[in-house]
């Protein structure tokens, strides 16, 4: 705080507390009398007839501003292109925050009790400038160029900020200069503004209001409370928001004989020179004039003002005052009443003229009675959805036909194809429960109740919320298909594969949000008897297919105990075919031949491509997954969890050699989180560090068993290029460097791969810092990585093969390039490779949940 108060800005704690409640009236009265005049840095406002000068160098005597001249080159301008090398210091002072408020740094400095003290002066001085001084919002923010020069504190309380302040300040209450063909008549734009109910003044308005009250003291006598209190000694939370000058006050004071108006501050001996000049200003000679009487002595008198805007009422000021009747109440001081807490509009200073009157009442009329319409509309929507809701309730009850799915009518059935129905929609909007009057939940992307019953599916209170994990994906069959096999969910208690084959129409199932989980034990269900009679039909005709059903849905009772899903035939007789085959060995590392159960084993998944495999090696796996890994040139791509699923397998296959060799795959995710760093990296200036210090990417490296320098040596990661290439890296912490397994070299030239791994080599040394130990003879280096492309190896130059290629290229190199070695592989090798790619995977990850057991 004391390098505060002995900074430039020290002058603005010692202002009165009661002079600094900012009173707008009075500043929008003094703003309308001003007099039109050519300066662009002068305001000329009249008071009482005497005229007053605020320049800067007013300004400068209220607020103790240093109001020097600028900088050599030094230009004001708020649109001036921002570059990325003024983030460096923002991002230091801010911690790469962007969105930054003066709130925010406010909250900061109050909340933070172990801020370093320069620091926190910092952002005391930056609170100041453009919270206070140059305000330009109702929400205010740091600008980049200020923050840039806080920088260096010396440089920074060595700016004149008295002379930027009031340069915004008085940008606002001049009119505009004269532009042909834009601004034509600036003082009458001027006069239209101040109509206005608000105007924005940026800036310090404020020290109009201190100049007033120094350069009329019969204002200041008017005010409450005495000038002892200052801002650095007020108790208070906040200043108060009114000044306790009423308009009478104004009045009287401008009435009052003994006033007296100091015209213009007298600049101090020790200014230094064009302190409170600017070189720029424009002369006017009737200006000069003005002020050639003033020192002469002369008296001004308010008849010698003449002018102004002729469609204002001339106000006559009655100083007898009113007569009439009051209530009594107790006489209090100036001093101890304080500060008024409302104050009646000044609008005889400046009225504000309307026209069409008529016109527009007419126009809000004719609004009002369309909105009754409309209120008339909805209330007989209201009153015919409320029928609708207690018919829904009466019909809901029933052995099987729950407050879910009693709206829910059967459609007849399709002839044609239909389309895979989903349970979920997309959006997470659309399976929002609203709530209504009665309670209930209406579930459902539409919620509007319409004519038709069965629109309204309501969902009964009492039930959870439910997780989309535990719902079942449909499949929509074709009637006939010979996969069909009636309505039935197939739910395995020890397995996590889930098939729907459809004798009907799902479309309203689209509507349902329903629930499906594992139940401990059946309960019967008990029914009130109320609607019976209506839901009899209903009830009769799900009591026949209730043997085959293996999921009842009732109002809250729990669901009965699911049977254990038995595979059809050819499921089971697959399952038994990958069980029989030979584990795996180094010597089947790429098969010289295509399996020869390949073609039984896509038949069986061709057949039901839609069945899930929920915690399949810790994913969510269709059939569909191990289709498209086993097709040639089939893109792969993490959004269907090819690659991490790879990557995950591959490493825990070799997981006992892996440790041998110190080496250690890595996820996708890995170098994508650096590649997103790279904006933020390449910014930071200084402590590019910290741009690292990711909680998610630090417990990943630290992992027991897994740390980096005592653990691991060899790091292996895929990467994605362009979005279109998978490449592998080999990150060498003993020889630092990185080599990059490209399947297709030819695609891109050594410098493209310089550019495109050139940052994540920079921030390699900087993970490497942070989570392994330094060696004893010396410190790490915060060198980049080299960076190396391997050559000699096998070329993919299909397309959409290198995701699999690039984790096959880490595997063999890996493992110290066993036979075939990279380059030995061929486009027939990578068909056969990716096949049984497939098959491995199906065979440790899904056939164990078959037999209800967990992964190996």
């Amino acid at each position: 705080m004391e390098q505060l108060l002995a900074s430039c800005f020290g002058g603005l704690f010692k202002l009165p507390v009661r002079r600094c409640a900012f009173s707008a009236k009075l500043v929008h009265g003094l703003m309308t009398r001003q007099v039109v005049t050519k300066k662009r840095y002068e305001m000329w406002p009249v008071f009482g007839g005497n005229p007053m000068r605020f320049s800067l160098a007013e300004f400068g005597t209220v607020t103790g501003l240093p109001c020097g001249e600028f900088e050599e080159g030094y230009v004001v301008d708020d649109m001036a292109r921002v570059k990325k090398t003024d983030f460096v210091f923002w991002d230091r002072l801010f911690y790469g925050r962007r969105d930054v408020t003066i709130a925010d740094v406010a909250a900061m400095v109050a909340s933070d009790k172990e801020m370093p003290p320069n620091r926190k002066l910092k952002l005391c001085l930056l609170i100041i400038v453009d919270g206070v001084l140059l305000a330009t919002t109702q929400n205010p923010k740091p600008t980049v160029k200020h923050v840039k020069r806080l920088e260096s504190l010396k440089k920074f309380l060595g700016f004149p900020w008295g002379r930027e302040a009031f340069w915004w300040t008085i940008s606002g209450m001049l009119p505009a200069q004269r532009v042909l063909g834009k601004c034509d008549d600036p003082e009458g734009g001027f006069c239209k503004k101040l109509r206005q109910e608000s105007k924005i003044l940026p800036g310090f308005p404020l020290a109009l209001q201190l100049w007033a009250f120094e350069a009329i003291p019969l204002l200041v006598k008017r005010l409450s409370g005495d000038d002892g209190e200052t801002i650095l000694t007020f108790s208070g939370a906040k200043l108060p928001q009114h000044s306790g000058l009423p308009l009478s006050g104004v009045l009287e004071a401008e009435h009052d004989p003994q006033l007296k108006v100091q015209p213009m501050a007298e600049r101090g001996a020790d200014e230094e020179e064009g302190w409170g000049e600017f070189d720029c200003e424009i002369n006017d000679r009737k200006v000069a004039y003005v002020i050639e009487l003033l020192n002469s002595g002369h008296v001004f008198r308010k008849e010698e003002w003449g002018g102004g805007d002729a469609a204002e009422p001339k106000y006559e000021h009655d100083s007898s005052g009113r007569t009439g009747k009051r209530k009594g109440r107790g006489v209090q001081s100036k001093e101890a009443e304080g500060p008024a807490l409302k104050q009646r509009r000044l609008s005889r200073y400046f009225t504000r003229v309307g026209s069409g009157g008529e016109d527009r009442l007419g126009a809000v009329e004719a609004k009002v009675e369309n909105l009754m319409e409309l209120v008339a509309k909805l209330k007989k929507i209201v009153v015919r959805q409320g029928r609708q809701l207690r018919r829904r309730k009466v019909a809901g009850s029933g052995r099987h036909s729950s407050s879910r799915l009693s709206a829910l009518g059967r459609k007849k059935k399709k002839t044609g194809e239909t389309e895979p129905k989903k349970l979920f929609s997309d959006s997470e909007g659309e399976s929002t429960d609203n709530k209504t009057d009665g309670g209930d939940d209406v579930v459902g992307g539409d919620t509007s109740l319409g004519d038709d019953p069965s629109e309204a599916i309501m969902m009964d209170k009492g039930l959870g919320k439910m997780k989309e994990s535990d719902v079942v994906p449909l499949e929509g069959a074709k009637k006939g298909d010979p996969r069909e096999e009636g309505h039935q969910v197939y739910y395995g208690c020890g397995s996590n594969t889930f098939f729907v084959s459809e004798d009907e129409d799902f479309g309203e199932l689209n509507k349902l949000v329903g629930v499906i989980t594992r139940a401990a034990e059946a309960q019967e269900e008990k029914v009130a008897s109320a609607g019976d009679d209506t839901s009899s039909e209903e009830s009769e005709n799900e009591k026949d297919d209730d043997e085959n059903k293996v999921l009842n849905v009732s109002d809250s009772s729990p669901c009965r105990t699911t049977e254990k899903h038995k595979p059809v035939e050819k499921e089971e007789e697959l399952a038994a075919l990958l069980l029989a085959k030979e584990a795996f060995s180094l010597a089947n590392l790429v098969p010289a031949a295509e399996d020869s159960d390949y073609q039984f084993f896509e038949s069986v998944l061709i057949a039901n491509p839609k069945v899930l495999h929920l915690n399949a090696g810790k994913y969510d796996l269709d059939n569909q997954f191990f289709l498209d890994l086993a097709t040639p040139e089939k893109w792969v791509s993490t959004k269907v969890l090819h690659m991490e699923a790879l990557v995950d397998y591959v490493g825990g296959r070799h997981e006992v050699a892996l440790k041998a060799r110190r080496c250690l795959f890595l996820p996708p995710w890995f170098a994508g989180h650096l590649q997103g760093k790279t904006r933020a990296f390449n910014a930071a200036k200084c402590n590019k560090g910290r741009v690292l210090c990711d909680g998610r990417l630090s417990g990943f490296l630290t992992k027991e068993g897994k740390k980096w320098g005592e653990d691991v040596d060899t790091l292996y990661s895929p990467m994605i290029w362009g979005g279109n290439h998978w490449v592998g890296l080999c990150i060498s912490l003993t020889d630092w460097r990185v080599l990059v397994l490209d399947p297709n070299p030819a695609l891109r030239e050594m410098s493209e791969v310089w550019e495109l791994m050139e940052t994540v080599s920079k921030m390699l040394p900087y993970l490497v810092k942070k989570v392994c130990t330094p060696p004893k003879d010396k410190a790490y280096n915060l060198e980049a990585f080299a960076i190396e492309r391997m050559g000699g190896a096998y070329e993919n130059k299909r397309s959409g093969d290198c995701g699999p290629v690039s984790i096959k290229f880490m595997e063999l190199h890996a493992l110290g390039n066993p036979h075939p070695r990279m380059d030995g592989l061929t486009d027939a090798l990578v068909d056969i490779m990716r096949k049984q790619f497939a098959m491995d995977l199906y065979k440790d990850w899904v056939v164990p949940l078959y037999m209800g057991g967990s992964q190996p």
